[in-house]
This record gives C-alpha cells, sequence and structure tokens, in this order.
C-alpha cells in the first residue's frame, strides 16, 4: 500500500465488513488510528482472558454498556447494537508519527486525514457519527459531508478538544456528528461521563 509498509490494514486483515458490520448501522465511531506497530486492533477478539489491553475498546464497550447502550461489554454486543468503529488513519503508526499528525489537524491539514476516503461512503450511510479527537475531525471535515472546518471557531479553538463545551455536538444543521476526545486518553469516570453525554446526542 502506498500510506504505509504493511501487506494490508488491520481493517481488511479482521474482515470488519463482512464480519463486525451490523444488520442495521446506526452509529458510526471514528478514532485516529489503530496504535504503534504491532499494536492489537480494535477488532481483534483473540487477546486472551483477563484485562482488555486495547484502552480504547474497553473503554468504549465498557462505558456504553455501563449507560445501557450495549447488553454487555462485548464486540458481539457492540456490533448487534448497530456500532462499527473505524480510524481515521488506519495504518498502524509509530506513536511519534501520530503526535506529527495530531499536531497538524490542530489546523486541519493532516496530509493522512486529508486522504481518508475510506471513511467517505461509512459517513453517508450512518445516522450518527462520534468522532473522536483531532485526527478524526480533520478527517471527517476534510470530506465535505457536513462538518465544516469552522463550525466551532476550529482555527481557534482547535487545541481545546479536550476541554470544555466538548463532547460537542455540531449545530443543527449538520445534527448528525458529534465531537469528543479519545477514550484512551480519559479517566473511567470520564468514559462514563461521555458516554452518558453520547447516550443523549444518539
Amino acid at each position: 500500500m502506498q500510506c504505509c509498509s504493511d501487506p494490508e490494514h488491520a481493517w481488511d486483515l479482521y474482515r470488519v465488513k463482512s464480519a463486525w458490520f451490523p444488520g442495521q448501522l446506526r452509529c458510526l465511531i471514528i478514532g485516529e488510528n489503530p496504535g504503534d506497530t504491532g499494536a492489537t486492533y480494535f477488532y481483534d477478539h483473540s487477546s486472551g482472558s483477563g484485562r482488555d489491553r486495547v484502552t480504547v475498546r474497553r473503554n468504549l464497550l465498557n462505558g456504553l454498556h455501563q449507560v445501557r447502550l450495549l447488553s454487555a461489554p462485548t464486540l458481539g454486543a457492540f456490533r448487534a447494537a448497530g456500532f462499527l468503529f473505524d480510524h481515521a488513519i488506519r495504518c498502524h503508526l509509530p506513536s511519534a508519527q501520530v503526535s506529527k499528525e495530531r499536531n497538524r489537524a490542530d489546523h486541519y491539514d493532516s496530509p493522512r486525514a486529508k486522504s481518508a476516503t475510506h471513511l467517505a461512503s461509512l459517513v453517508q450511510q450512518a445516522p450518527k457519527v462520534w468522532v473522536m479527537e483531532r485526527i478524526a475531525r480533520n478527517a471527517v471535515a476534510a470530506l465535505n459531508c457536513g462538518l465544516p472546518e469552522d463550525w466551532d471557531a476550529a482555527k481557534r479553538q482547535a487545541k481545546q478538544i479536550t476541554h470544555p463545551p466538548y463532547p460537542r455536538q455540531v449545530p443543527q444543521e449538520h445534527p448528525k456528528f458529534v465531537v469528543s476526545r479519545y477514550l484512551p486518553h480519559i479517566s473511567l469516570a470520564e468514559v462514563e461521563s461521555l458516554c452518558q453525554k453520547f447516550r443523549a446526542f444518539l
């Protein structure tokens, strides 16, 4: 692939489109990227028993279960409830490289985020879209699908996504989007609070 050295993305390796796509898509959730090179993928459920090492998956499934949007904190329940998870950047990348993309995304100028055309059909198909963190926000804005760069005075407030008023729903003319910080970066109490707000949005 031109975007990275891997022979295929984890999205393809784990057959997400055929194995994990919900029967009726209720909400698309977009994260940043699958993590560092060699990190366990969101839809890799073969990582054994015990504490889930994939922080975003653990926080998201537990949080949605706590607010009664999932029957259980499992990938099967996640799919059954109509949720799908994808990344703005599908490549596994070293954390230093992701940090560079994140900084560029503050100004809606991440090259990898702006080339995230894989999200276009998913965003169009989903009734609701949860956009997590700056890279995902940059990617969705670049698609010109209803999340304008200036909807929140973004050039001025871009670095404030970790502070109130986030999580924040896009104004009524674009009601399908909600933007928040990324779940791996917050405490369990913050996860539950964010999921409560997401439930109200949903």
